[in-house]
C-alpha cells in the first residue's frame, strides 16, 4: 500500500478472465482489470477517480460514463447500491492536470457489478455537453463510503486490438478519509490531493489506466446500454426461485432508440409480462437518456450450471444486441443404477441370492436418503428385504461424486410375477427417487399363475 497524504490507499492484485464487450467511442482499458483500490481506512472515505481524454472528430457529443468496480469476485468490494455520482470535468488550462479540473456534466446512480469486468452506464440528461475537437477533458466518479472496500478498478496490461491506447499517466485519483467528501470542483484542495495513479499508487514506477469508458455516438445516432450484462444469479437452490432481478435497457445515443424486440427465454429462466414499472411490450422507443426496466428469475430444477442469451432488435447500430442471463443450480443429483433389478425364478418361500443397486451423486450438494418405501402401500406385503449394504444406516448422506450400494433379496410369499415400484424418499427436487424390484415365484422350479 502506498502512503497519500495521511491516507493508505490499498493496491490489491486481482486475476479476472473475461472482458467486457460494449461499443465505447472513448476507452483507454483492455476490458480485463488487474487491480482493485480503495483507501484503507475503518472511518468515512470519500474517492474520485478519472481518466482523461482527448475530444476526437467526430464523437464530440458525450452522452453517459461507464464504470467498472472493484477488485474480483473473492475480494471485498465496494457493495453494490452504494449512491455515486459520475463526472464530466473540463480542463480550464489545458495542461492535461486536473488540478483545476470544472465539472460541466453530472450523473447520480449507484454502484453495479461490483466484482467484475462488466462497466455500468451513467447517463447525462440531455441537451449533452459538445465538446471542442482536440481538447483534452476528464471523466469519473465520486463516491464517499465507510470501510475498507476496493472501489476503482485499474487495468494495467495495456492495449487490445479495439484502438491503440496512449502510452501513460491517463488516470487520476483524490480522496480523503476525515470525513470530507471530496469536492468535484476542488480536487486539489481535497485531503489527499488530485494526482497520477502512477505518483499515488506506484510511487512513480509504473502505471495504469481506470476502466472507465465514455459513450459518444455521432449526431442523430442511437445507442442501447444493457446493464447488468450478464445478468448473474450466481448460486441458488435446485427447486427454488430466485428473482426477479432488474437489467436497465438505456438509449445513451443522440436519437430515439427503437426497441422493435425482445427475444424470449425459456425455463430457468422465466420473466413477467409487460407491466407497470418495466418496459412495454415492443415496439416501443426510448429518447436520447431515457431508459427501462426488464424483470428475470431464475429457477433451477437441475444441478449445474444454466445459460440463455436474449437478442435485443432495435435501430441501434450494434443491433442486434445481445443480454446473457446465467445462473448455477445447487442440489444433489441422484443416480440409481440400474434402475430395476430382476431375481428371475425363485421358489416360494425360498431365499434369493443378494442383488446389488447402486446409488450416486452427480449433484453439486449432499443427497439424503432418508427411507425406502414402496410407492404403493396398498399391496399385499413385499416379497423384496433390503439392507442398506455399503451405504451404511438410515439417513444416508452421499457428497457429490460419492457411490454407495444397497442390496436386495427375494423371498416370494406367492406364485407368479411380483413386480414392485419404491421410492427413496430424499431431498431431491422431487422429493422421491423410484426404481423398481420383480421376480417369480415358483414352485419347485415351476411358475404358476394366480387364478
Amino acid at each position: 500500500m502506498r502512503a497519500f497524504g495521511n491516507m493508505l490507499i490499498g493496491i490489491f492484485l486481482t486475476v479476472m478472465s473475461t472482458a467486457a464487450v460494449a461499443i465505447d467511442e472513448y476507452r483507454l482499458d483492455d476490458g480485463v482489470k488487474e487491480l482493485g483500490i480503495g483507501v484503507q481506512s475503518t472511518g468515512s472515505n470519500s474517492i474520485a477517480w478519472l481518466n482523461r481524454f482527448v475530444v476526437q472528430p467526430g464523437y464530440t457529443t458525450i452522452t453517459a460514463v461507464r464504470i467498472a468496480f472493484g477488485g474480483s469476485l473473492a475480494q471485498t468490494n465496494i457493495g453494490n447500491g452504494q449512491p455515486l455520482v459520475a463526472y464530466l470535468w473540463s480542463d480550464p488550462n489545458q495542461d492535461g492536470d486536473p488540478d483545476d479540473a470544472f465539472v460541466i456534466a453530472s450523473a447520480v446512480g449507484v454502484v453495479q457489478g461490483t466484482g467484475t469486468n462488466s462497466l455500468t452506464a451513467y447517463s447525462f440528461s440531455p441537451p449533452y455537453p459538445v465538446l471542442q475537437v482536440g481538447t483534452t477533458f476528464f471523466a469519473g466518479a465520486i463516491v464517499t463510503y465507510s470501510g475498507q472496500v476496493l472501489v476503482g478498478s485499474l487495468d494495467r496490461d495495456g492495449t487490445d486490438d479495439v484502438v491503440p491506447y496512449p502510452s501513460a499517466l491517463h488516470s487520476f485519483v483524490a480522496s480523503s478519509d476525515n470525513g470530507t467528501p471530496v469536492d468535484p470542483n476542488a480536487l486539489a484542495l481535497a485531503q489527499g490531493p488530485v494526482d497520477s495513479v502512477s505518483n499515488v499508487i506506484f510511487a512513480g514506477t509504473d502505471d495504469a489506466t481506470w476502466m472507465i469508458r465514455l459513450n459518444a455516438p455521432p449526431p442523430n445516432t442511437p445507442l442501447l446500454d444493457i446493464n447488468p450484462n450478464p445478468l448473474d444469479f450466481n448460486v441458488v437452490p435446485v427447486g427454488t426461485t430466485f428473482g426477479p432481478l432488474l437489467v436497465l435497457l438505456t438509449n445513451v445515443g443522440t436519437a430515439n432508440l427503437d426497441i422493435g424486440a425482445i427475444g424470449s427465454v425459456a425455463l430457468p429462466f422465466f420473466m413477467p409480462p409487460p407491466g407497470s414499472g418495466i418496459c412495454p411490450a415492443p415496439p416501443f422507443s426510448l429518447a436520447p437518456g431515457f431508459q427501462c426496466a426488464l424483470h428475470y428469475s431464475f429457477a433451477p430444477t437441475t444441478p449445474g450450471l444454466a445459460a440463455a442469451a436474449v437478442a435485443i432488435d432495435s435501430n441501434a447500430p450494434s443491433s442486434p444486441d445481445t443480454l446473457s442471463l446465467q445462473g448455477f443450480g445447487d442440489g444433489p443429483q441422484p443416480v440409481v443404477s440400474p434402475s430395476s433389478l430382476d431375481f428371475g425364478e425363485v421358489d416360494v418361500d425360498a431365499v434369493s441370492a443378494t442383488l446389488d443397486m447402486s446409488l450416486g451423486n452427480s449433484g453439486t450438494s449432499s443427497w439424503i436418503i432418508n427411507a425406502i418405501q414402496v410407492s404403493d402401500p396398498s399391496l399385499p406385503p413385499s416379497p423384496f428385504q433390503e439392507s442398506t449394504g455399503t451405504c451404511g444406516s438410515f439417513p444416508i448422506t452421499l457428497a457429490p461424486s460419492a457411490t454407495c450400494n444397497l442390496s436386495f433379496r427375494f423371498t416370494p410369499i406367492r406364485y407368479g410375477p411380483d413386480p414392485r415400484d419404491y421410492e427413496l424418499v430424499d431431498n431431491s427436487f422431487s422429493g422421491a427417487t423410484g426404481f423398481m424390484l420383480q421376480g417369480i415365484g415358483t414352485l419347485f422350479g415351476h411358475g404358476f399363475e394366480d387364478p
